[in-house]
């Protein structure tokens, strides 16, 4: 989903007008259920692409001190900052190189990841939002296409913050119980729901899984389990 409508920018219009069209050409093909996100400029975040799990494995990872030591100008906890800027002082300009193209990456299957200009200019477009205009705007693309992918059949799941709090200064909106529960009161039909990420709300310390399963099961339209270590 394109900034402008996270931003509910000048050309906000179009792009719902194209998301929605979107949504008619997968319901012709027989796609019935959509997994998205609503996360500000970065979709998700990693600080290493490629790390060595035990055996012979690869896997994505996300390291907080490692991210703070990329993004050491924000708030974040002293003994994080700490941490972070010891192990910023040990890294070679190799290993910096490579945890900011890490970071800036964009999502796997883009054409393009960010620059560091471009990044920049995105952190400043969405620095003027709050955790609430965020959510507003979420507000006004669900008041703009829940009818239309309701009459279509198809069962949008917004898919949590990865990870669940915010980075670079910028809110995120869709990382706890309280978050979820504001898409599924949007909109009384099931159109609106959920993709349960236990590794993404799995990383939010505060996030009852069971609890939330309990709670949002009828809405959970799609999910990707994987375990996460604090």
């Amino acid at each position: 989903m394109s900034d402008e409508i996270k931003l509910k920018g000048s050309a906000a219009r179009a792009e719902i007008e194209a998301w929605v069209q979107t949504m008619r050409h997968l319901a012709e093909a027989g796609i019935r259920t959509v997994c998205y996100n609503f996360m500000p400029l970065l979709d998700w975040t990693r600080t290493d692409l490629d790390h060595h799990v035990e055996g012979r494995g690869r896997a994505l990872r996300f390291d907080m001190v490692d991210f703070v030591a990329y993004d050491a100008d924000n708030d974040y906890p002293e003994g994080i900052l700490r941490a972070a800027t010891a192990r910023y002082r040990n890294m070679t300009a190799a290993e910096r190189e490579a945890l900011e193209r890490n970071i800036i990456a964009g999502l796997p299957g883009s054409a393009t990841g960010f620059t560091r200009d471009r990044m920049r200019k995105g952190i400043n477009a969405f620095s003027r939002l709050s955790h609430d205009d965020l959510r507003a705007n979420l507000a006004a693309f669900f008041g703009a296409v829940l009818p239309e992918v309701e009459v279509l059949g198809i069962k949008l799941a917004i898919h949590p913050d990865d990870p669940p709090m915010p980075l670079f200064g910028l809110p995120r909106c869709v990382s706890t119980a309280d978050d979820l529960r504001f898409p599924l009161a949007s909109h009384p039909g099931t159109a609106s729901g959920l993709t349960f990420c236990t590794g993404s709300l799995g990383a939010h310390p505060d996030n009852d899984l069971p609890g939330m399963v309990r709670e949002f099961g009828n809405r959970i339209h799609f999910a990707h389990l994987r375990d996460v270590q604090h």
